[in-house]
C-alpha cells in the first residue's frame, strides 16, 4: 500500500485494472483506515477467505493495531 501512498482511490484505480473488475472504494477505505473487519466487509469486497483464514495473516502485518 505504501507504494499507492494510502490512498484508497489510488488503490481502487490499480486493482480494477489489475483484477479487471469494479472495486468499492467505501471498503477499500475502510481497511485502509485499520477498522475492524467484518464477514459483510469481506463479503462487499468478494474476499475468497474467512476471518478465520485470514486471521494469521492479519497478525502478521499487525492489522488493526
Amino acid at each position: 500500500m505504501k507504494l499507492l501512498g494510502g490512498d484508497p482511490k489510488a488503490y481502487v484505480a490499480w486493482a480494477e485494472g489489475y483484477y479487471e473488475r469494479k472495486v468499492l472504494l467505501g471498503p477499500v477505505a475502510y481497511v485502509l483506515s485499520a477498522q475492524p473487519l467484518s464477514a459483510a466487509l469481506l463479503e462487499q469486497l468478494e474476499c475468497e477467505r474467512s476471518l478465520d483464514e485470514l486471521a494469521a495473516d492479519l497478525d502478521e502485518i499487525a492489522y488493526g493495531r
